[in-house]
């Protein structure tokens, strides 16, 4: 028994000592990890902030300012159109009354003349007297004196033209009666010119029976001249005849003559506000990326918040006339003013883009990117107006004048469409985290807003000389405003988000 248990380990010593002295066998090496890369694909978030720059404003007022005068002018010219000067030359009565004598004609007889004619043995003509005013007016001889002017009397004439007695002259023959008595005595030829007994010869001894026998009733007178000129009437005498064809002066005469003289000015003013405004940004984004090999693709969308969103704007212009005159009216000054004013908020408070991206894949760390789409933004753009004004002729207290204003506002706020494009490049801190930096330009269109008000006035005012003309008065005056807002802006961005 114990021998077989001392062979045993006999054996078992001599296994060892074998396996001792034969060559060692090394252990295998463990095989290394294979790295897989990160790549980009798949859904992120993230927060951003930055700069913008690019957005104008702009507020415009204008205010224009009219005035016009007819000044009346009016003045007594004789009958080859020189004026009539010295006392009474602008008062209408006054050169009615030096339109001494009137030229119509009157048949058979003018109202200053009776004219008779006889065949045989002879014939005269006999001029009555008349009285006129110079230089004044008055109807007569006290009236005309009282003011200064000289009273004229031309005494009556009788002078014969045919027969023994042709050519003398008798001063003395006051009236016609005495005409004909001088020249020579009855029966006398008369020859009737005109009438209804146009053509008839008679007797006559004395010439008032010859004008009795020419006929009283009727007879024509015809007027030569003024509103009625070549229009013929019936009158038994002078007076009537004179009455019917009118007492308008006529061209040989004195005649009263108006017109106006017309003066106009013109003020503009203009005033302007523009900024460009630069303001800062913050807001959050998310997107989804693919990836084929290096090319990476995928789709974004961000919303941000302006830190001041909006610019308040003013802008007053005023347009001004003191005195729309000519030489020798300032008695009548006329002047206007305007004054328009307007103010406005103007910018954006918040954008937001949805875009499309396209990156290559450098190294597994940068991806720079191109990006566009469709950009959307809220534009602020609204305000008000006020046009104020005043216009008058003198600046007594009792000078007429007049007022006028009125009011206006504009509201174009409200978010609007645009389109966006950009680039950018993406650092990948970590395996989750990315840093990135985006430029975008932004196009959310250019708006505008505008305004118009214009004014009217007019009246008339008598001139110094309370016979001549009215001398008349118009006034314009017009406002308008213009807004404007260019909402398109570049950003700069620093983003962090988080890739799932």
């Amino acid at each position: 028994m114990y021998k077989l248990f001392y062979a045993l380990i006999l054996a078992a010593t001599a296994t060892s000592a074998v396996a001792a002295d034969l060559p060692s066998k090394k252990a295998a090496l463990a095989p290394a990890p294979v790295v897989m890369p990160l790549g980009w694909a798949g859904p992120y978030v993230g927060v951003h902030a930055g700069y913008s720059t690019g957005v104008r404003s702009s507020l415009e007022t204008h205010s224009s300012a009219t005035g016009s005068k007819s000044i009346g002018k009016a003045e007594c010219r004789d009958s080859e159109g020189g004026t009539v000067n010295g006392q009474g030359a602008n008062d209408p009565t006054s050169c009615e009354f030096n339109t001494v004598p009137n030229t119509y004609t009157f048949v058979p007889s003018a109202p200053y003349a009776s004219n008779f004619t006889a065949s045989s043995p002879y014939t005269f003509n006999f001029v009555a007297a008349s009285s006129s005013c110079r230089g004044a007016s008055g109807n007569n001889q006290n009236q005309c004196q009282n003011n200064g002017g000289t009273w004229v009397t031309t005494p009556a004439s009788c002078t014969a033209t045919s027969g023994p007695n042709s050519g003398t002259s008798y001063p003395s023959a006051t009236t016609s009666q005495q005409c004909g008595t001088a020249v020579g005595s009855s029966p006398n030829l008369c020859v009737i010119s005109s009438g209804p007994n146009i053509g008839s010869y008679t007797t006559y001894t004395s010439s008032q029976q010859c004008s009795s026998f020419a006929g009283s009733s009727p007879n024509v007178c015809t007027a030569t001249s003024g509103t009625n000129n070549g229009q013929t009437y019936t009158a038994s005498n002078a007076n009537q005849c004179a009455q019917a064809v009118g007492t308008q002066q006529v061209a040989s005469g004195n005649i009263w003559v108006t017109g106006a003289d017309l003066f106009a000015s013109t003020a503009m003013g203009v005033a302007t506000q523009t900024a460009r405004e630069n303001m800062g940004f913050a807001g959050i984004h998310a997107g989804y990326n693919f990836q084929q090999d290096e090319w990476v693709g995928g789709v974004e969308a961000d919303f941000s918040w302006f830190r001041n969103g909006t610019e308040q704007r003013s802008s007053a212009a005023f347009a001004g006339i003191e005195n729309v005159d000519g030489p020798g009216q300032s008695q009548v000054p006329l002047y206007v003013n305007i004054l328009t004013s307007a103010t406005g908020k103007f910018g954006i408070t918040n954008f937001g883009t949805l875009r499309v991206r396209l990156g290559y894949d450098m190294g597994d760390r940068f991806l720079p990117f191109i990006t566009g789409g469709l950009a959307y933004g809220r534009i602020v753009m609204k305000g008000n107006v006020a046009y104020e004004g005043d216009w008058g002729i003198g600046r007594g207290n009792n000078d007429p004048r007049a007022t006028f204003s009125a009011t206006d506002s504009f509201d174009k706020s409200g978010y609007k469409i645009g389109w966006t494009i950009g680039a950018g490049v993406n650092y990948r801190l970590t395996s989750d985290w990315v840093l990135g930096l985006t430029y975008l330009y932004v196009n959310l269109g250019t708006h505008h807003a505008s305004s118009q008000y214009s004014y009217t006035d007019g009246l008339s005012r008598g001139n110094q000389n309370n016979n001549a003309p009215n001398n008349s008065f118009t006034v314009a005056a017009d406002g308008s405003m213009e807004a404007s807002l260019r909402a398109n802006f570049h950003t700069v961005r620093l983003s962090v988000q988080y890739q799932f």
